[in-house]
């Protein structure tokens, strides 16, 4: 496979990279020229991307604030390594954003995480709710809530719906796009991404594969898309496919509002 890396300027920043192979859902007439997208190219079961009108209100007894910024809603800093072993992200050494898998650690419920670190500060979006935690070494821990429903065995079938914890990110900078610019498709590896953004959040998808989306500080994504199914985990060599530069949309980092963000 040939690739052709242009170099990223102020000119170019939105054509970044070309990739011969076709992306999902494209003819073959179809160029596959990395390029600024308004709308991704991703179904809306794995970004997250449909606005959910009938949502599970949060714990009336957390208080929702959309206003404030975090140091004046936040009193405590905890340090990265507790925040990590609570809620497992060092089973993951590769960085990057962690699904928590409740099928074996069971479902961390708001009431659980308090317990341990306060919450002290939550958000709401379209699509649900995240805490912020601020780490002493510098930036947030976001901590995304997802719903679940749990069934009840009785005289019928009964269920109890709740909020557990669907994900967690750490983020202390914000990518520039030309911070990718040394990435190429067909060379440039899961591996590469993560050593330059390892807040980057992975997505996997039915019969597409894997890809990953990074925040960029010119409030667009960068989508990445891999040439096989990526397995979270140290020396992930799966190699990138192509890539393209979108709008945020919805999904638990293209969520989180910009004043949380902002880093010293």
């Amino acid at each position: 496979m040939d690739e052709v890396n242009i170099p990223v300027t102020p000119e170019t920043s939105h054509e970044v990279y070309t990739d011969t192979s076709e992306p999902p859902g494209k003819s073959d007439k179809e160029s596959a020229e990395v390029s600024y997208t308004p709308s991704p190219e991703v179904s809306p079961e794995a970004s997250n991307s449909v606005k959910n009108e009938n949502k599970l209100p949060f714990p009336e007894k957390y208080t929702i604030n959309n206003e404030e910024d975090v140091d004046k809603l936040i009193t405590h800093e905890y340090p990265l390594s507790e925040l990590v072993d609570f809620f497992g992200m060092d089973e993951f050494s590769d960085g990057g954003f962690y699904y928590i898998p409740y099928y074996s650690k069971g479902i961390i419920t708001p009431d659980t995480v308090n317990e341990k670190f306060p919450i002290e500060c939550t958000r709401e979006r379209d699509n649900g709710y995240y805490t912020v935690y601020k780490v002493k070494e510098g930036g947030n821990y976001f901590v995304f809530w997802s719903e679940f429903r749990e069934y009840i065995e009785g005289g019928k079938k009964e269920y109890s719906d709740y909020y557990g914890v669907g994900g967690t990110d750490y983020i202390y900078s914000i990518k520039n796009i030309n911070d990718f610019s040394s990435l190429q498709p067909g060379i440039s590896t899961y591996n590469d991404v993560i050593d330059i953004d390892p807040s980057t959040e992975l997505i996997e998808t039915g019969a597409e594969g894997s890809y990953s989306i990074s925040l960029l500080d010119d409030n667009n994504v960068l989508v990445i898309w891999y040439s096989a199914w990526v397995k979270k985990g140290k020396g992930n060599e799966v190699i990138i496919r192509f890539m393209r530069i979108h709008e945020k949309t919805h999904g638990y980092l293209e969520d989180i509002y910009d004043f949380d963000l902002v880093f010293d």
